[in-house]
């Protein structure tokens, strides 16, 4: 709150007091409504300035750090983004002063103030930090707020949700003494995991990661108990950027404050901002080298994966089945690495039980997706993998050259012997997709891992509630309704074919288009003989008092209801249908 705001405030107060003494008060009620304004005033501008003075966080008992733990503990028993928007609202009032982040608070904030600092810190880019302020501040704020019991309670409830076993005993799991914290997590949960296995006959092991996080290290010290290994399930997220969302759901990384960033890990552009596109290739090798180097280690006969397709849980779960012995990190926030979460173990039978029997329930849940670990179905997969990554590339605008030009700083941060030649693979992808666009052909097209698939784009159109569709004049799709959609003709870009295709069958140009979501492959047919499209689906607004539908391309349009679109689904292309569930705006 600005110095002005707070004196007007004040002022208003002890004009009030004075109107309200001089009315009420007798004898000398003048003198006496004035001294008590003033009074007033004097108070209201002393509280404002314990309570929003960042220094006074850090004593427990000032008013700063009393206001801290009431508003995160409102939020933490009412977790709807209402009540957070109000928080971190409250949050950044007191502590952002001018938009600016401080050093001073991070040293001076209560464990409280430090939670309370971590979760309102999520996801705003736009807040400025004093200089020198860098990451090693943000573990120590995580640090700090790891040893409130609250704190601790609330990262486990938020990373239950696909674990019921955790969820009975949040009170038990975070009241624990031993629970690891920052830097000490990977060390000692590595080392207290590997004697475990050294210790066990023919163990079936779960091992969780994100992208990769197999340090060498502990990759050595894996394969000086694998005599004592079954079997391995490592479940990482999966690296199709078409098919599944998983990597591209950590994208929220990116959207945080620059000091919230650990750049020693991501692709950077020339001005040190971290680049998206460029980064999306540095984690499709981590997750390739990463399962690369466990299929080495242990081959197709002891080795499962397990793709994460839609997002990764908010917990990491290492678990031994035969010693029943499991660790546990809760941690979901938005922020790298696991300097948010901590870390515990537990070797109490029932409940390792109860986490093996949720960690079956994720494959049954579709939760994860499991493959082949051959050489040959590891090949495959990762061709799969390459050719929609350079459609995902393509889409949003980073072309061959530009990969060049990030060639060695990606290498220099994947850290990977698969690089150069994952590099190469989709450069050349990229300058086939490139020419295929820029060729005389008039439809285009690329080889997928299924075969020829036609790339089109599609437009949902949401109005007052109401979506868009159309009938299809041609007689291919016998009378059935669609969204609007087409053909990416060569020589055009996805957002060039939508505001084409709008513009011949409705009339109209799209206004604020944006991609509704990755592109994605369906098994649809159409009227030129492809049975699969890539399709590019764009939000679009759309002037609808001048829609002029052409006979030629749209027998008519309808404007459905969304409550009623389920309703529909009998009488939608297939294209359609695959779209709509895709957007999960149909079951």
């Amino acid at each position: 709150m600005s110095r002005g705001a707070r004196h007007t405030i004040s002022v208003i107060i002890g004009a009030l007091a004075f109107y309200l003494a001089y009315s009420y008060w007798d004898g000398y009620a003048w003198f006496r409504s004035l001294v008590g304004s003033v009074l007033l005033s004097l108070l209201t501008e002393i509280l404002f300035k314990l309570i929003f003075k960042s220094e006074s966080f850090g004593n427990p008992l000032k008013p700063g750090a009393l206001l801290a733990r009431v508003a995160v503990l409102s939020y933490f028993r009412h977790q709807t983004p209402t009540v957070y928007s109000r928080f971190s609202w409250v949050i950044r009032t007191i502590y952002f002063r001018s938009n600016v982040f401080t050093k001073a608070v991070v040293e001076r904030a209560s464990p409280a103030a430090s939670a309370a600092l971590l979760l309102a810190l999520q996801r705003k880019g736009g807040l400025q930090s004093e200089a020198g302020l860098n990451f090693a501040h943000l573990k120590e704020l995580a640090r700090r707020a790891t040893s409130w019991k609250d704190y601790r309670l609330y990262l486990l409830g938020r990373a239950s949700s696909d674990f019921p076993s955790v969820r009975r005993r949040v009170e038990e799991c975070a009241n624990v003494d031993g629970y690891v914290i920052g830097d000490d997590l990977r060390t000692v949960s590595d080392v207290d995991l590997i004697g475990k296995i050294g210790q066990s006959n023919s163990e079936r092991v779960h091992l969780f990661t994100t992208t990769s996080q197999l340090s060498k290290d502990f990759l050595d010290q894996l394969r000086g108990v694998m005599g004592s290994v079954e079997s391995i399930s490592f479940y990482i997220c999966s690296p199709l950027m078409l098919s599944h969302r998983a990597l591209q759901s950590l994208d929220v990384e990116y959207e945080n404050p620059n000091f919230c960033t650990n750049f020693s890990q991501v692709v950077t552009s020339d001005d040190g901002v971290v680049h998206r596109a460029a980064d999306h290739v540095r984690r499709v090798i981590s997750v390739l080298s990463a399962l690369n180097s466990l299929i080495k280690l242990g081959g197709p006969d002891k080795v499962r994966i397990k793709l994460f397709t839609q997002r990764y849980p908010g917990i990491k779960v290492r678990l031994l089945e035969v010693n029943q012995y499991v660790q546990l990190q809760p941690g979901s926030l938005s922020f790298q690495n696991n300097l948010y979460r901590f870390g515990l173990d537990s070797d109490r039978g029932e409940f390792v039980r109860e986490v093996a029997r949720d960690l079956q329930s994720l494959e049954a849940n579709k939760l994860v997706l499991s493959v082949a670990t051959s050489r040959a179905d590891f090949e495959c997969l990762k061709n799969r993998v390459l050719s929609e990554l350079a459609v995902h590339l393509v889409s949003i605008g980073l072309s061959a050259n530009d990969l060049c030009q990030f060639g060695p700083r990606i290498e220099a941060k994947a850290k990977s012997s698969l690089s150069a030649e994952i590099l190469r693979d989709v450069i050349s992808r990229l300058r086939k997709l490139e020419h295929l666009i820029a060729s005389d052909q008039h439809l285009a097209q690329l080889q997928t891992a299924k075969g020829t698939a036609h790339i089109s784009v599609g437009m949902i159109c949401i109005d007052a509630g109401a979506i868009l569709l159309i009938k299809k004049a041609d007689a291919f799709y016998y009378g059935k309704y669609s969204i609007m959609a087409g053909h990416v003709e060569h020589g055009e870009g996805p957002s060039e074919a939508i505001a084409r295709e709008s513009l011949e069958e409705l009339g109209v140009s799209p206004q604020a288009a944006t991609l509704a979501c990755a592109p994605f492959e369906l098994a649809d047919s159409c009227r030129h003989g492809a049975a699969a499209h890539i399709w590019f689906v764009f939000r679009c607004e759309v002037d609808v008092s001048r829609i002029r539908t052409d006979a030629s391309e749209v027998d008519h349009h309808e404007w459905v209801p969304l409550v009623e679109l389920q309703d529909w689904e009998e009488r939608l292309t297939d294209g359609a249908v695959g779209v709509l569930r895709k957007l999960e705006m149909i079951r």
